[in-house]
């Protein structure tokens, strides 16, 4: 990969435009969404990236809008930093809960910048774009299975520049199974390639959230092809989710797809912006794939659903295994607090995960903050500790492994105006 991105540079610019935000993600309490260090590696692109020609990302395309967290995110980047950005969002879905997020919190000022087209696909882009566009960078996040965000990228292409970065939402650590499409798009990709860092108050990390991959457009177009064709020729699997109440081609299967549907929607479209050589390798090896998904979607639907025992086996055993793991913190408090009092955490970290589970899934407590000097890399109903000013509490519960931590939380705390007898410490009791 070279120097094309420099390892944390994008997450580290992205989180210093995310802490000078509102909090979103917790505002809306959207737990789907891109995480947070995704969301700053899509900020700090917006914010720092520069191609060749020096110009910086002005317009940006989203495939999958969703409530519109992700999108809001980067729009709020872009306004901050670039007067010509502007930002296109394309959602399948017709209802008012898609994009809403982006409706209520954007200005009308703020809002010129952004084009959203719900009840529309990439297949609609020849009249939501003009021919002389020229796309920056897009975010594919919309169907996840093969080969729906390989068609997405072909409906693009025609209007990115030659350079234009190419982002893929959950392309690792994302178990539904056969929603692969990101993946393939990642893993196959044989040009430069970066897999986004996880960031945690300015500092890298090593976490489970390096999801969203962005690919670089090689120089040589007819290794641009000859990647897609290889790409296309992947095995099409039976869907997680049920595809087929969006398309009105459906053969079988929860995909939605046939080859005969497909082809007279796709083909016109790549005859018209693709040499006919390309158009003819990539359709035959994506046509035999979907004649081969057709062919066996009866076996693919069992093998998925087997796969999905197993993936939800797996759940309700890690389920058993949290339940095992809370018990130790659950009795440790129940030990030495009494029943029924106003308790707040302060820890965000393992120990304070823990404590947060066991005792929000208890009757015996009411936790009324959870607190943590980092609160901004957390979301959710992580805040700062200078709410605790505002908030009765009995009890704050220090839930850290270090002692040099607690010490310094404990001194904080005091400082704050809370006694000693109000402050306990939960060390991490299951070591």
């Amino acid at each position: 990969m070279g120097d094309w991105i420099e390892k944390g540079l994008y997450e580290k610019a992205g989180y210093d435009i995310y802490k000078s935000l509102p909090d979103y993600r917790a505002k809306w309490g959207i737990r789907g969404a891109a995480s947070v260090s995704q969301l700053c590696f899509l900020m700090g692109l917006i914010k720092e990236y520069r191609f060749a020609d020096d110009t910086r990302v002005n317009k940006v395309i989203e495939v999958g809008t969703y409530h519109g967290i992700s999108a809001l995110y980067m729009l709020r980047a872009g306004i901050m930093c670039n007067e010509k950005y502007h930002q296109y969002d394309i959602e399948v879905e017709n209802s008012d809960f898609y994009g809403e997020v982006v409706r209520h919190e954007l200005n009308l000022d703020q809002i010129k910048h952004w084009s959203f087209m719900n009840g529309k696909t990439t297949f609609d882009i020849e009249s939501i774009l003009s021919k002389d566009e020229q796309i920056d960078m897009i975010f594919i996040d919309g169907a996840h299975a093969h080969p729906y965000p390989l068609l997405d990228l072909i409906m693009l292409l025609p209007y990115m520049r030659k350079d234009a970065l190419v982002c893929f939402h959950d392309v690792e650590f994302y178990n539904l199974p056969g929603e692969l499409g990101g993946g393939y798009m990642y893993t196959g990709w044989r040009g430069q390639k970066y897999l986004n860092q996880c960031v945690e108050n300015n500092s890298l990390k090593p976490c489970g959230d390096q999801s969203l991959g962005v690919l670089k457009l090689p120089e040589n177009v007819n290794e641009l092809y000859d990647n897609l064709v290889e790409i296309a020729g992947q095995a099409i699997v039976e869907s997680f989710f049920n595809y087929t109440q969006k398309n009105e081609y459906w053969g079988g299967g929860r995909l939605g797809l046939t080859s005969e549907g497909l082809a007279l929607r796709l083909l016109p479209f790549m005859r018209n912006h693709y040499p006919s050589s390309f158009v003819m390798r990539f359709w035959e090896n994506l046509s035999g794939e979907l004649r081969a998904y057709q062919k066996h979607w009866v076996y693919l639907r069992h093998m998925n659903r087997l796969l999905c025992s197993y993936w939800q086996g797996i759940e309700v055993l890690q389920k058993r295994v949290d339940e095992l793991e809370l018990s130790p913190f659950r009795h440790y408090v129940e030990e030495k607090i009494p029943n029924g009092v106003r308790l707040a955490i302060f820890g965000a970290g393992f120990v304070g995960r823990q404590v947060y589970k066991s005792l929000t899934s208890s009757k015996h407590y009411k936790v009324v903050a959870w607190v943590d000097n980092g609160y901004e890399h957390f979301g959710f109903e992580i805040t700062a500790p200078g709410c605790l000013s505002n908030i009765e509490v009995d009890y704050v519960l220090v839930s850290v492994d270090s002692e040099q931590m607690r010490d310094e939380i404990i001194m904080q705390l005091q400082n704050m105006g809370y006694d000693n007898s109000k402050i306990m410490w939960i060390p991490n009791v299951i070591k």
